[in-house]
Order: structure tokens, then C-alpha cells, then sequence
């Protein structure tokens, strides 16, 4: 959790807000379509915690051309064992520990998305699926079996993941296009970045002679882009009936995030 810890250390005046995601995960806001609108609602919390939707291979062996959002648009239900994994928006000034990527404590509340109380069983999962329609983190874990196998090549923290992982985290119980609706804006932002480094000096930088100036105000360049292009206003049934968290296979499946606090055996929680 180094990296996590400096993030917070060094960004915490800088910063209202960081929220802590991976790569191939997305926030989705699916409700106001707008992230500031989203914060403003949770004013009076130090913490949101968001539940994942886990998305499959939508049927792809061959990595696509397009954008994830557009490629792979079939997750699973929304009360699979998975989704119960959560990720976190904090304010960095309030952050007391972090405990593993999917749990931060901080002083004061800590809410769902839609602004009920959180509460963990164990450390990284929720208790149960809250605000999954207002806000939620797309985590596109899987994507084509092309994509699984180069993954699988880099490796892991951990080490390599059994092979019937891919099989295991491959759900496409529901179609969702709610992320799809963002493929324009998104190709603004990614043009805009993709053309940032060609610009000239004196258009982007305005003159700025040092390296730590024109970093600056080459991100705010980008941000401003980015500000202007996305910040417009603009209960299911168990997928296999009640059932108790299995501590066991949680330990086995997740050994990273179990090795670093206590997985409780009384948990409630789905298993996929």
C-alpha cells in the first residue's frame, strides 16, 4: 500500500477528492452523469464507497478496435460475489489507514452512493449492494481472451492466476450499455491528449521555462479539456440463492486482499 499512502501524503492539499481505482476499472456515474454533481451530493461524507460491476468478455476471443465501454458491454448480475468488492473516493485529509485497495478508512462518515451508512464485512466488501444505479465502478477484469492471456504473461503481484479465473470472472448475464453513452466524450479527451505533446511550446505553455512550469500548465491544458467535455450537467435475486460468504474460497481467490486483514467467517455476502 506504499503507493497509496504516498499518493495521499503528497496530494492531500491538493486535492478535494482522489478516488482510488485500477486501470481497467471505470467510474460510472450512472445517475447524473457527472462526477461534480455526484460529489456535491455526498458534501457531508469523508468517504463514498462504490460496489463493481463485473463485466466478461461480451464474447470476444481477439481483442477489439474500439473502446472498452463500447466493446464489452455484458457484467454480471447485479448481486454477484464479486460486486460486493468495493473501491473508494476519499478526501485525503481525513484519511486515517489504508488497509488494502478496496478499503480506507477515514474520520468521519463513510457512505454507499446513494448516501445510506457503509458497512464492511469483512474489510473490502460491502455488506450488501447500495447506490449500484447511481454510481458504481465498471471493472472490466476479463475483457477478451487475448487480453487475459497478455495479462496473464505480465503476472502478478501474487503470482500467476489459476486459469479458470478467465472462466470464473467471464459473466455476461446482463447486457449494459450505461458506460457506451460517453464513447464521444471520451474520444474528445483522448484526442486532446493524443495531440497535447505536438502542440507548440508557446500555444500550451505560454513561454513557461521550466520543466515543473510547463508540466503545470500542460495538465491544466488537459484538464481544462477534459472539465469542459465531461463535466456538463448533463433488488435482483441471488444469482445462486442465498448463500453464506465462503471465507475459503475467498482466501484462495483473493490472496492478495485476504493476506492483508481478517476474513471473517460470519461475513454475509454473495459467492459467486
Amino acid at each position: 500500500m506504499e503507493a497509496y499512502d504516498d499518493c495521499i501524503k503528497n496530494f492531500t492539499v491538493d486535492f478535494d477528492w482522489i478516488a482510488f481505482v485500477d486501470s481497467d476499472e471505470f467510474i460510472n456515474p450512472i445517475a447524473d452523469r457527472c462526477v461534480k454533481k455526484f460529489l456535491a451530493f455526498h458534501e457531508n461524507s469523508n468517504a463514498i464507497v462504490l460496489n463493481r460491476a463485473l463485466f466478461g468478455s461480451s464474447g470476444h476471443d481477439r481483442i477489439p478496435a474500439g473502446l472498452i465501454i463500447e466493446d464489452f458491454t455484458h457484467r454480471a448480475v447485479d448481486r454477484h460475489g464479486v460486486n460486493f468488492h468495493t473501491k473508494m473516493i476519499v478526501r485525503p485529509r481525513k484519511v486515517v489507514r489504508v488497509h488494502n485497495p478496496h478499503m480506507i478508512d477515514v474520520e468521519g462518515p463513510t457512505a454507499h452512493a446513494d448516501g445510506t451508512p457503509f458497512r464492511e464485512v469483512p474489510i473490502g466488501l460491502s455488506a450488501d449492494i447500495s447506490g449500484f444505479n447511481i454510481c458504481r465502478v465498471n471493472h472490466y477484469f476479463v475483457r477478451s481472451a487475448e487480453h487475459w492471456e497478455a495479462k496473464m504473461r505480465r503476472g502478478y503481484r501474487e503470482g500467476i492466476r489459476p486459469a479458470e479465473h478467465f472462466a470464473s470472472h467471464d459473466t455476461n448475464d446482463i447486457e449494459d450499455e450505461s458506460a457506451a453513452r460517453w464513447a464521444p466524450e471520451v474520444r474528445q479527451v483522448l484526442a486532446a491528449v493524443d495531440d497535447f505533446p505536438l502542440r507548440e511550446r508557446s500555444e500550451v505553455h505560454g513561454g513557461a521555462s521550466s520543466e515543473e512550469e510547463k508540466r503545470s500548465d500542460g495538465w491544466a491544458s488537459i484538464a481544462s479539456t477534459v472539465d469542459d467535455v465531461l463535466y456538463r450537467a448533463p433488488r435482483e435475486a441471488l444469482r445462486d440463492g442465498n448463500t453464506l460468504f465462503d471465507p475459503e474460497w475467498y482466501r484462495a481467490t483473493y490472496a492478495d486482499v485476504a493476506a492483508s486483514t481478517t476474513v471473517h467467517d460470519t461475513a454475509t455476502a454473495a459467492r459467486p
